[in-house]
């Protein structure tokens, strides 16, 4: 069995591979000291520390026997690349898309990087679509408040339109949250100031 074919010398091979990459690209970058740490400090010492591990990796798989590597399964491969170009294209506004937005570019990413896998079972593919989106948008749209278009019919973001209502009524349920603690913690100092003043 070859040992430079096995899983373990390959990864980390890879890991060298970044740490190289890393200080190539970094090399313009000012080191600096421990104590005066200039922008090129973190990224060389993470491609140090890549590096080491790939060496470590590396050497140990030379010295034990393990898995042999596959070879590269390339419809998840082309499939994955396939839906993440489709979410770029689809998540701006465009002329050349009727339907762009958000919840298109998340409809497309996961539907064709589903279709990469071994089985493709419609009533998962859907479920991950509507659990995906819903926390997308929590968490882009609402938490981060981002100003992403949801869902761009032409020219016209119809779905900010639509969920607008939804997303100020969410922010007014956080403030009458935030109200209700700033009443107790209010209530609670006002109380022990009291026990205090007792003693």
């Amino acid at each position: 069995m070859n040992r430079f074919l096995s899983k373990d010398f390959l990864s980390g091979v890879m890991f060298i591979a970044f740490g190289v990459g890393a200080l190539y690209l970094g090399r313009h970058l000012a080191v600096g000291t421990t104590v005066r740490m200039g922008p090129g400090w973190v990224p060389h010492a993470l491609a140090y520390i890549m590096l080491l591990l790939g060496a470590i990796i590396s050497g140990t798989a030379l010295l034990t026997v393990g898995d042999q590597a596959e070879a590269p399964k390339w419809k998840p491969i082309t499939m994955v690349t396939i839906g993440l170009v489709a979410f770029a294209l689809l998540l701006e506004t465009s002329t050349v898309w009727p339907v762009t937005g958000m919840i298109p570019a998340l409809i497309a990413l996961i539907l064709l990087a589903s279709l990469g896998g071994d089985e493709f079972k419609i009533i998962e593919v859907v479920a991950n679509i509507v659990v995906l989106t819903v926390l997308a948008l929590a968490v882009f749209w609402v938490g981060l408040r981002m100003n992403i278009g949801i869902l761009y019919i032409g020219s016209t973001d119809v779905g900010s339109i639509v969920l607008e209502p939804v997303r100020s009524a969410i922010y007014d349920v956080f403030g009458l949250i935030g109200s209700a603690f700033d009443y107790v913690r209010s209530l609670v100092d006002s109380l022990f100031q009291a026990r205090v003043g007792v003693r």
